[in-house]
């Protein structure tokens, strides 16, 4: 979505043949293929592990965490690789965005007109916040020192990525809704 964007304000003129149907899918599948492979190197090594003790998750959500706090064995190195996989996927699909925004704030600065550049920052401000909201949760859970681990702490964090975000999308893009505007105007 931020390379649709970054095209769409950056080269308006040449977006038709930049965005094509194969760029989509390419895209597409790039975010399936990185969001599948991610965390099969941490499930091929809980699967190697010994478990013990109640098996019993207090969490809502799947993930490795948790999963690896049920074993019997040192899992320094488990929770390392957990570590710079998240990093490198995290960091790596954050950068992109990163960039990518800062290519458009720099070129909707070089609009002239102040009512073409409050349009075109407030189309890409919403997308940025949802970014934000969803990153930065993330960022916290998956990339931190394994002795700061807190399961509490993890599933109040999940919250925000889990279900705060998707919860957030229709508020935060509905309010570029000229209508919406002006019935909240109505109700002040």
């Amino acid at each position: 979505m931020a390379y649709d964007r970054y095209i769409a304000i950056c080269s308006p003129l040449h977006y038709q043949t930049i965005m094509t149907r194969q760029l989509y899918i390419i895209l597409a599948m790039a975010a399936w293929c990185g969001g599948f492979a991610a965390p099969i190197t941490n499930t091929l090594l809980a699967l190697k592990l010994p478990y013990c003790g109640p098996n019993i998750l207090y969490t809502y959500y799947c993930d490795c965490a948790p999963l690896l706090s049920l074993a019997c064995a040192d899992l320094s190195f488990q929770m390392s690789v957990g570590a710079f996989c998240g990093a490198v996927v995290i960091l790596s699909s954050f950068s992109v965005i990163l960039i990518s925004y800062t290519k458009i704030i720099l070129a909707i600065l070089r609009i002239s007109s102040k009512g073409g550049r409050k349009k075109t920052f407030s189309t890409c401000a919403s997308h940025f916040t949802v970014v934000s909201i969803y990153f930065l949760p993330i960022m916290f859970v998956y990339i931190r020192p394994t002795a700061s681990y807190s399961s509490d702490g993890d599933t109040l964090v999940a919250m925000l990525y889990t279900v705060l975000t998707p919860m957030m999308n229709p508020i935060i893009y509905s309010m570029r809704n000229k209508d919406i505007k002006i019935a909240f105007q109505r109700k002040k």
